[in-house]
């Protein structure tokens, strides 16, 4: 997978959602030495597109029945938070805001319709999900990946930091790797559906765009 490409998803997820996990506890060292990364070419995984019963592009209400452990946070718009134990999942959905981005027109019979919108109502789309833990050794974490969805297909490592990255048709997992005292520990997967995340950055382009326009109308020069 291009670098490029996971760059555009960690950006799309910086602007469309901000995680409430909390910072955690430091991690107990893992006493083997961590082997130099290399990339991995013409790896194949089989990853369902979507995550546990949902799929990319489900709906909030749809996915309140479907996550796992209990809610104890949803905007009904943009994420669901739900806690299993000492696991936090952070369930991102897509939504258009027709009065942000300037999609809204009257339809034929003077309604707002929102050009952006699906057959469906428009309503938010799951796109992708953050998985956050107590600190686990990196070996560990990744081998139980390993186990359900085959080698990774590549690694981006510098110092015991970093990510290791499962990159299928329609979705992608990086499991993020953090450094203590010399040693790789994980405590946050994310698992992204691709199709979406392109759409978000068309849209992200469509918002700024029109912010643009709107200030230069308003300017008195």
């Amino acid at each position: 997978m291009k670098r490029a490409f996971i760059s555009l998803i960690i950006i799309v997820m910086a602007i469309t959602a901000t995680s409430v996990f909390s910072q955690g506890t430091a991690p107990v060292k893992e006493s083997k030495k961590e082997s130099k990364t290399e990339p991995k070419k013409d790896i194949k995984v089989n990853i369902p597109a979507g995550f546990g019963d949902m799929q990319w592009g489900g709906k909030l209400n749809d996915a309140k029945s479907k996550v796992l452990g209990r809610i104890v946070y949803t905007d009904e718009k943009r994420k669901i938070i739900s806690k299993d134990s000492d696991i936090e999942y952070l369930y991102g959905f897509f939504y258009i805001d027709p009065a942000v981005a300037g999609t809204v027109e009257p339809d034929a019979g003077g309604a707002a319709v929102d050009k952006n919108a699906s057959e469906d109502g428009g309503e938010s789309s799951l796109f992708y999900v953050s998985v956050r833990f107590p600190y686990l050794t990196r070996s560990d974490v990744q081998k139980k990946i390993a186990d359900k969805y085959g080698a990774p297909t590549g690694e981006d490592i510098i110092k015991n930091q970093g990510a290791v990255i499962w990159d299928s048709e329609k979705t992608i997992i990086i499991m993020w790797v953090d450094n203590y005292e010399n040693a790789s520990f994980c405590r946050k997967i994310n698992y992204i559906g691709k199709d979406i995340a392109s759409k978000i950055n068309d849209y992200q382009k469509k918002v700024f765009n029109q912010a643009e326009i709107e200030i230069l109308k308003k300017l008195s020069l």
